[in-house]
């Protein structure tokens, strides 16, 4: 049982030019942007429209991304759970939605962030079909909910990541939970988008996502009220390491807004070092011990042992 402590709590309200300090936000084609007006109104400061900003990770606009790499809000702690909260305004674009976004808790050997505080986007995870690079299909590494919008009728695709809720860890789809409305209303709790096509952006609501990591490696998910995993045990294999948490969306040939706003952050951290998961090779193993802030391990009561089959 690896012992844990709160580490921090923190909200980001994108209401000032500032408001993204600390990030690493990215974008192409004019994604990934701080926006000064029309942000959620559930933003407890936004007392006018007109200075209540958001994140745009994509408009609805073809083969625009964008992503926002957290801060380190831990002092160096590895982070063992984390509760993130956000308000979403998700569609307003074509009439097939595309492409989705993704919550992650990617591990430092990520190649999403190789190349620290310089990020260039690339090593995304790849749809089960193959193709490679796409936010709305998480990360490579760790821990992520994504959210698949496209519906492309392709039968691989289909079957193991279809439209709606999807949990992948360490590369590796374990779950998923359809959503196969497209361009619902604001509440249909049976649609990705909070709202028609219609009207664009005027069209859409602001609606709240809920994604927990629990300290014994178990998964919540809510949105738009709505329960959609409990308690879902993640594998025996995961097991906490550094990392950064990423926001990040795209769209393709087909498009829809990825807006985010009003995020909270409650993160817990471990206070004694931890054990990164075993990489196997032919010829043996690596095993790597990770500091958490200041805490080392001791390495007069290492002891491991390697068990035969």
């Amino acid at each position: 049982m690896i012992a844990s402590a709160q580490a921090a709590t923190s909200r980001f309200y994108f209401n000032s030019a500032d408001s993204t300090n600390g990030f690493i936000a990215y974008g192409e084609v004019g994604g990934g942007y701080w926006a000064p007006t029309n942000g959620s109104p559930n933003d407890p400061n936004a007392v006018d429209q007109s200075t209540n900003g958001y994140f745009a990770l994509t408009d609805a606009v073809n083969s625009q991304r964008g992503a926002l790499v957290f801060p380190d809000v831990d002092n160096g702690l590895i982070v063992q759970a984390f509760t993130l909260t956000c308000d979403l305004r998700i569609g307003g674009g074509s009439d097939i939605p595309a492409d989705g976004f993704s919550v992650n808790y990617v591990r430092s050997t990520d190649p999403l962030l190789a190349n620290l505080p310089s990020y260039n986007n690339q090593g995304w995870a790849a749809k089960p079909s193959g193709e490679a690079n796409d936010p709305e299909m998480g990360a490579q590494t760790g821990l992520s909910v994504f959210f698949e919008a496209f519906d492309d009728l392709n039968a691989i695709d289909e079957a193991q990541a279809p439209v709606g809720l999807g949990i992948r860890v360490d590369n590796v789809i374990i779950t998923n939970f359809p959503l196969p409305g497209l361009n619902g209303l604001c509440g249909d709790t049976n649609s990705l988008q909070t709202g028609t096509n219609v009207n664009g952006v005027a069209g859409l609501c602001w609606q709240q996502l809920y994604v927990q990591l629990t300290t014994n490696n178990q998964v919540n998910v809510a949105y738009k009220g709505v329960t959609l995993l409990t308690n879902y045990t993640l594998p025996s294999a995961y097991a906490p390491s550094s990392g950064r948490i990423i926001i990040g969306a795209r769209c393709g040939g087909l498009n829809e807004n990825h807006h985010v706003d009003n995020v909270g952050l409650i993160t817990i951290g471990t206070p004694q070092p931890v054990v990164d998961p075993v990489v196997s090779k032919a010829t043996g193993f690596i095993l790597n011990i990770e500091n958490s802030g200041v805490s080392s391990p001791d390495p007069t009561t290492l002891w491991i042992q390697l068990a035969s089959p």
